[in-house]
């Protein structure tokens, strides 16, 4: 199976736009403000896990299509009035079996959508998912076991970075420790377990890079520690570092992290807390470390695709389908 996202349809965000985009292996999503650009990114997250989030609740339907011609559609029965769900089930039958209803009495034909409306009321808390890969239908449960275990689907939001790196909470210690470092501390820990040297050096490099500048340099990275020295030969750990450093190191062991793996990779607004030199090497080192990896980038920076990257724009402008005004 290949991971990589080809094509995202989104029906009726926000009750009043359709959605059609299509995706490279490196894809960043621009427009104003309120738009949906985020909402997208995490209606992609949570149809591939199959849960039905908040987003998803915001359309009346989504789909996404593999490299591979697999589809996950999602469909929001609850946003659907009955009248809706009749007038749709009416149309089917109109459009499949004309001849078998042709010549059916009005009482039969009633019974017959009515059992079929019964049929979807009943599906509508079992059947919002569904998997195909052409005419075959594939099982959710085989979907989870069979396909997830295989790939690593990461949405990485800055935004909420930026909030984590400020709040803190008490340990089992007693002491106060913030949200982001424990994040940094569950990664750090998936890194040595791996026992993978190459991921390491590969990862100790792209970040010896981005310290220098502050004239730090990776003075120990072992399993739950990671320590660097100051120009002045001070030691430091992670937790001394701005919260821009933090997220940068977070983010960068979330994708070194994924290397054993096909990765789908959605960020939202990396730019934040970034200076524009660190903005405009982000797609490089992502590449670096894990190549493969499939990228969906929200940003309203220019500096993230200065590198050679501006032909990844999309537009919201250009993937709004249509827009009903009621």
């Amino acid at each position: 199976m290949t991971l990589k996202i080809r094509r995202v349809q989104i029906e009726k965000l926000f009750g009043y736009k359709d959605i059609d985009m299509s995706l490279d292996d490196i894809t960043v999503l621009v427009g104003d403000n309120g738009t949906g650009k985020s909402t997208i990114l995490r209606i992609i997250y949570h149809l591939i896990i199959m849960n039905e989030s908040q987003s998803l609740l915001l359309c009346n339907g989504a789909k996404i299509w593999f490299e591979d011609g697999m589809c996950i559609t999602y469909v929001n029965y609850g946003e659907m009035l009955d009248d809706d769900i009749i007038a749709k089930i009416y149309r089917d039958h109109i459009k499949k079996y004309n001849t078998k209803y042709a010549n059916m009495k009005d009482n039969d034909f009633l019974k017959a959508l009515k059992k079929d409306l019964n049929e979807v009321r009943e599906r509508k808390s079992v059947d919002r998912f569904r998997i195909t890969r052409g005419e075959q239908r594939i099982t959710i449960t085989g979907y989870l076991n069979e396909v997830l275990k295989k790939i690593s689907v990461d949405l990485i939001s800055t935004v909420d970075l930026s909030a984590n790196s400020r709040l803190h909470y008490t340990n089992m210690e007693g002491n106060d420790a913030y949200v982001l470092d424990t994040y940094i501390e569950h990664e750090l820990e998936k890194l040595h377990s791996g026992k993978s040297k190459k991921k390491i050096l590969s990862f100790k490099k792209i970040m010896s890079m981005y310290y220098e500048d502050s004239g730090k340099e990776i003075y120990r990275l072992e399993r739950e520690e990671f320590v660097l020295a100051s120009k002045n030969g001070i030691k430091l750990t992670y937790k001394n570092l701005s919260s821009g450093e933090r997220q940068l190191l977070y983010i960068m062991l979330k994708v070194v992290n994924s290397q054993d793996k096909q990765a789908l990779i959605l960020m939202d607004e990396p730019e934040i807390s970034l200076h524009l030199t660190w903005q405009k090497s982000l797609i490089d080192s992502i590449k670096i470390l894990n190549p493969n990896a499939q990228l969906v980038i929200v940003t309203h920076s220019p500096g993230i695709v200065m590198n050679g990257y501006r032909d990844t724009f999309k537009d919201m402008k250009d993937i709004q389908t249509s827009i009903h005004h009621e």
